[in-house]
């Protein structure tokens, strides 16, 4: 479950995050730029991830990468609150609105090619039947607080979330039988599509760009949970661990204690026919 629970966010550089980018004035090469700093932080947790591991096993490695992951996700969730926030930024959908018969269409086509429809910003309307005068904003888009935060938080998460899905992988390899190992494999897999499954539904249900606000709130929601459960599974295999070696202890120890009197018993018993 704690693996699953991390299928169910928005902070990844997919489609929908992709999109609300793009509405929040990024250019593609900005994204570009994004993801392959994203892909460098997830290497550098590739790397992180032995050791740790050696230091303090791959239990404790798993938690420490998706605690750091959930630390870095909060900055999204802080994200929402800062100024220029997606419920505050007009989102650029390219569309002109006018109330004479002239369509984007038209307007468009008188415009250069090499300006986008989404830079056009309508500042005068003549309505004589034909004429609209628009006004070209060539101008870069600038990155609000908000979105740098947010930007930053799915960048530096990976780093945790990289080491998490090796430290699960590895638990899987030393921990599950061998004749078991493909039907957890089958379930997992079926609780991750569940999850993705979910965030896709929420996306339907939530698709206006300035409410991203509440799915990023969810997906951080849902990867704390995850690392609560994650928290819960490594104290109670370290109790079961230590039951455990309490109990061998109580065994060994009274079996050294039989031998010791089967030890005694014998030298009486040599004792006694030496006499």
């Amino acid at each position: 479950l704690s693996l699953s629970f991390l299928y169910m966010t928005v902070l990844g550089f997919n489609s929908i995050t992709n999109g609300f980018l793009y509405s929040q004035g990024l250019k593609v090469w900005q994204v570009g730029v994004c993801q392959a700093f994203a892909a460098f932080f997830g290497i550098i947790g590739t790397f992180l991830y032995s050791p740790i591991r050696r230091r303090v096993g791959a239990k404790r490695a798993g938690l420490v990468a998706i605690w750091a992951e959930t630390a870095c996700a909060s900055l999204a969730a802080v994200s929402v609150f800062l100024p220029g926030n997606s419920s505050t930024v007009e989102v650029q959908e390219g569309i002109c609105t006018s109330s004479n018969t002239t369509s984007v269409d038209d307007i468009t086509a008188s415009m250069p090619t090499t300006v986008s429809v989404s830079s056009i910003v309508m500042t005068s309307m003549e309505e004589n039947g034909t004429s609209v005068s628009p006004t070209i904003d060539t101008s870069t888009s600038v990155l609000s607080t908000s979105l740098v935060f947010f930007l930053v938080g799915i960048i530096t998460a990976r780093v945790g979330l990289w080491m998490f899905d090796l430290a699960v992988t590895q638990l899987y390899q030393e921990t599950v039988p061998e004749q078991h190992r493909g039907t957890v494999g089958g379930v997992q897999g079926a609780l991750n599509s569940n999850m993705d499954l979910l965030h896709f539904i929420l996306v339907i249900a939530v698709p206006d760009p300035r409410d991203f606000g509440f799915l990023v709130i969810a997906s951080v929601s849902f990867v704390t949970a995850g690392a609560v459960l994650y928290l819960t599974f490594e104290r109670g295999w370290h109790c079961l661990c230590g039951r455990r070696r309490n109990s061998q202890r109580f065994e060994f120890g009274k079996l050294e204690q039989e031998e010791d009197e089967d030890g005694v018993g014998e030298d009486e018993l040599t004792n006694a026919a030496a006499l």
